[in-house]
């Protein structure tokens, strides 16, 4: 599929919490160059929604029951090498497993408490 340059950036957030996602979500709308194509609240489920919308960058938090995080990245690189992969880790709790996800293929971490400009800033990137 090809990208046009107007062609809005479709990202897939899992994360087991509804305010997050919804922070998320008004940040990337706002923005106005991504579309948010589903949410996903474990990394099970995560997976599902990855393989049947195949969005162009994933915002996945490091820390959600049934299939956390890092289960859930390597499942999706698994699936597709190329996929675009963000973390979402709470600050200090988590340090060594965002680590280990940018060490098993994630194109980045980014921190709670969110701020607006870094998260743009980091998805564009990808």
């Amino acid at each position: 599929m090809e990208e046009t340059a107007n062609a809005k950036r479709r990202v897939l957030i899992i994360d087991d919490s509804v305010s997050v996602f919804a922070q998320l979500k008004k940040i990337l709308d706002d923005d106005g160059a991504f579309d948010v194509v589903g949410h996903a609240p474990n990394g099970a489920e995560g997976l599902k929604m990855y393989k049947a919308h195949r969005p162009d960058i994933v915002l996945l938090d490091i820390v959600m029951p049934v299939l956390d995080g890092l289960k859930a990245l390597k499942m999706i690189l698994d699936s597709d090498k190329n996929a675009r992969v963000v973390m979402i880790s709470s600050v200090g709790a988590v340090g060594n497993k965002a680590l280990q996800a940018l060490q098993l293929g994630a194109k980045g971490v980014i921190s709670k408490p969110f701020r607006g400009e870094e998260i743009i800033k980091t998805v564009k990137e990808m």
